[in-house]
Parts: C-alpha cells; sequence; structure tokens
C-alpha cells in the first residue's frame, strides 16, 4: 500500500478477517437496519469490521466481545510490527484510493473470481 493511512486500513481488515469466529452479527431488526445504511451508506462489510476494530459502534451491529478483542490485538501487534501509529489514532483513509489499491493489488484474484461467475453462468444456461 503506498499511503501510510491506507496500510494501516489494510492492516486493520487483515487483523479482522483473521479472528476465529464471527466478528459481529446484524440484527433482524428493521429500523435497526435502516439507522445502519445511513451510518455506513456503501454497506461494504469491509469497511463496517475495520470500524469495529477501530471502535466504532454501528446500530444494529453486535460485535462479537472475544473476536472483537482478539482482532484489535492483532492489529495493535501488526501495526506495531511495521512501525504504524495505534489504533486509538488511527489515521483517515480515502475509500475511493483503498479500493484502487485493493483491486490493484488482487488483479488476478479479482479478474479469476468474474471468470469463474461467468464460467458458472454459461454451465448453468
Amino acid at each position: 500500500m503506498p499511503t501510510r493511512a491506507l496500510k494501516e486500513v489494510m492492516i486493520d481488515l487483515t487483523a479482522a478477517i483473521c479472528t476465529t469466529g464471527r466478528l459481529y452479527q446484524l440484527t433482524s431488526n428493521e429500523e435497526a437496519l435502516e439507522r445502519l445504511d445511513q451510518e455506513e451508506k456503501y454497506g461494504c462489510d469491509a469497511e463496517l469490521m475495520v470500524g469495529l476494530v477501530r471502535g466504532h459502534q454501528y446500530s444494529g451491529v453486535t460485535a462479537e466481545p472475544d473476536a472483537l478483542r482478539e482482532a484489535q490485538g492483532l492489529a495493535e501487534q501488526m501495526r506495531a510490527a511495521f512501525e504504524l501509529p495505534a489504533l486509538e489514532v488511527a489515521s483517515r483513509y480515502d475509500r475511493n484510493q483503498w479500493l484502487a489499491q485493493m483491486i490493484k493489488a488482487t488483479q488476478t484474484w479479482c479478474l479469476y473470481v468474474v471468470n469463474a461467475d461467468v464460467m458458472h453462468l454459461a454451465t448453468d444456461i
């Protein structure tokens, strides 16, 4: 990742993904989910996970305490290893830059998934 902010957000996402068990669970309450749509307008799981690791709370989202502690601990360890600031002072990041860098970093994988979906659709016809 080319910037410190993007390195931080990738570390936080990696920590969230690497936890054992589920990091969070969404409620079935429609009003709470509507509030969540306003708070997290893109409905992006990755941004939600990064937010939880960074200590944000969201309507309609219940973080699993053990998994969240594990993710935060892992994020702190990786941040220290890469000489990045602690979670409490996490840098803001540009969402579009982050998405572009993730696509660039996983370009082959993204194309493979698209091709696999096309092949899957072709075999279902």
